[in-house]
């Protein structure tokens, strides 16, 4: 009877690995999601792609929560006005003093 995990128990009580395709793309999807799985591969090679694959989406995974983190914090403010000449020139923002404050004095006074 087969097990539900595509693994095989043999004779001896141990459980047999079949890296059959499914269980490679098993494998695959529990490492893009940071998970892991009960399969692994048995061959040098096997493993070593299987860590490079690792590796890739571990940096992948963080390089795209570092991008939304901060495309979320950063605050994506224009500067139009960078002189007193364009503070002047636009109409969007108002300015000016308070009825006698210190700056209105300021300026009185001047």
């Amino acid at each position: 009877m087969k097990d539900p995990t595509n693994q095989h128990t043999n004779h001896g009580g141990t459980m047999a690995n079949d890296f059959t395709m499914l269980n490679s793309l098993w494998f695959s999807l529990g490492a893009f999601m940071q998970q892991g799985c009960d399969i692994s591969p048995r061959s040098l090679s096997g493993r070593i792609v299987g860590a490079c694959w690792w590796f890739f989406t571990l940096i992948l995974i963080s390089s795209y929560t570092a991008n939304l983190a901060a495309f979320l914090t950063v605050e994506r403010m224009v500067a139009p006005i960078n002189s007193p000449e364009d503070l002047a020139s636009q109409t969007e923002v108002e300015y000016g003093t308070l009825y006698h404050g210190a700056t209105w004095d300021f300026f009185r006074v001047s």
